[in-house]
């Protein structure tokens, strides 16, 4: 389970999507949230959909920073018959998709520049997993 390409590709292929197009995004949202709230004076208030979806374009790049870190003796380890450095990379990528999720739905009370900023930015993260998904199964075969 989970051995070689067929799990590589689609992983580094959602991550670096992720990161690339959701860090895009990411700065495009946070300008306009910035360059909203510069006209007021005062205390700042952000979308807390804004704070989610950093959380999860960061959540990947922290993943492929421990990933890079990890020690190579881990590679003996097994946790239900997929090795241990691949868990926890799969943890960090789970947790950035339940975070976009989570920001598609908090975006949809919001209104204003942001909230378009952000929904056409999570829905292009949502496909991107959904992509990884479909690629993995297909490189995966059939059991």
């Amino acid at each position: 389970m989970l051995r070689g390409l067929d799990y590589a590709v689609p992983a580094i292929f959602v991550s670096v999507c992720t990161i690339g197009l959701g860090g895009l995004f990411l700065i495009v949202a946070w300008c306009v949230a910035i360059s909203d709230n510069s006209k007021e004076i005062g205390l700042y208030r952000y979308p807390s959909a804004l704070y989610i979806y950093t959380a999860s374009v960061f959540s990947d790049l922290l993943g492929m920073f421990v990933l890079s870190v990890m020690p190579d003796e881990w590679e003996q380890y097994y946790i239900l018959g997929t090795r241990l450095r691949l868990c926890i990379y799969t943890i960090f990528m789970l947790i950035s998709f339940v975070l976009v999720f989570v920001s598609l739905i908090l975006l949809r009370r919001r209104n204003g520049r942001v909230r378009g900023v952000l929904m056409i930015g999570s829905i292009v993260l949502l496909a991107v997993n959904v992509l990884g998904l479909v690629l993995y199964i297909s490189m995966h075969g059939n059991p």
